[in-house]
């Protein structure tokens, strides 16, 4: 009796290991019969869709998300939705060179619905075309380094603050001190330096002169009216004409796109049986995203009352 029911017991994990390995492997099997059925039929023409949102801290998810468009065959395109103030200018770079490398390959058509603004707009202006609704928020081409300075603050209520350093720069920004003359010629070197790259890349995708650079970027935001007069943008229009721009891009009617968000798991599987895109799938909308992004505000807000913050460049 104890044998068999050793034998059962080793039986069920054995059933759940081989139903875990089948689960792993469905959606790859679904899809494969799907791109079969659709070779046959004529299936819709499959374009990726990313939706860039909230501050860009990061760009690990975002680049990783690109790639796997790019080496999936099945994707001949990628709309990227922009709904960001922009962030980090390491991140939004490292987008921007992975939608550039795309773009040698398959089209990019990014459509910014509201804000689409520094780093935001830096990792999309490499674009084949930008879309833009006529109010949306475009533009604050510019680099700004900062850090609260709490020392008056803190000799009010006799706090002393001691330090030991090594390199001479090595406290620049620090927000126990005053800032040395020099240390602001040496941090206005590295924004200037950040900035050039930034008006730059635009320049040479945008095919604007950079020479008149201080009208389109000078730190100001602009409609997307005012974008697309500045020739920031292509086109004004809603989600549907950039869906449109790639139809016409790949010469095929719009009815016949299929974006997939490229989402993987229960909701990915399930998206191979039917049309429907779940655009809410994307890890930046999800629950968990949402909270501990808002967990990053309330530390940063907190750290910037009390002095803690480190000193950060963005764009």
């Amino acid at each position: 009796m104890k044998l068999t029911s050793g034998w059962t017991f080793l039986g069920v994990l054995k059933n759940i290991f081989f139903l875990l390995l089948f689960l792993q492997v469905l959606p790859f099997f679904i899809a494969g019969i799907r791109s079969s059925i659709n070779e046959v039929v004529g299936g819709k023409t499959e374009v990726g869709y990313l939706y860039l949102r909230d501050a860009i801290t990061d760009s690990v998810f975002y680049t990783k998300r690109i790639q796997d468009f790019e080496a999936n065959p099945s994707i001949e395109g990628l709309i990227v939705k922009v709904e960001s103030p922009g962030g980090m200018p390491g991140s939004s770079q490292a987008i921007f060179r992975e939608l550039c490398r795309f773009k040698t390959k398959k089209p990019v058509i990014a459509f910014i619905e509201n804000c689409g603004a520094s780093g935001a707009y830096y990792a999309v202006c490499g674009a084949n075309k930008i879309i833009a609704n006529p109010s949306a928020i475009v533009g604050s081409i510019g680099a700004v380094l900062r850090a609260p300075n709490v020392k008056h603050l803190l000799e009010s209520w006799k706090i002393t603050h001691t330090h030991v350093q090594a390199g001479e720069y090595k406290t620049a920004l620090d927000p126990f001190k005053d800032v040395k003359q020099n240390e602001v010629e040496f941090l206005q070197k590295i924004a200037d330096d950040t900035y050039d790259q930034f008006v730059a890349d635009v320049a040479q995708y945008r095919g604007l002169d950079k020479a008149n650079h201080k009208t389109w970027a000078n730190g100001k935001i602009f409609t997307g009216n005012q974008a697309k007069q500045l020739k920031l943008v292509d086109d004004l229009g809603s989600y549907r004409d950039a869906v449109d721009a790639m139809a016409i891009l790949l010469k095929v009617d719009s009815d016949d796109l299929k974006l997939i968000t490229g989402s993987r798991g229960v909701r990915g599987i399930m998206r191979h049986f039917s049309d429907e895109d779940d655009f809410g799938a994307e890890m930046s909308s999800s629950l968990a995203a949402r909270m501990a992004n808002f967990c990053v505000n309330v530390y940063q807000q907190t750290a910037m009352q009390l002095g803690a913050e480190q000193p950060q460049l963005q764009v």
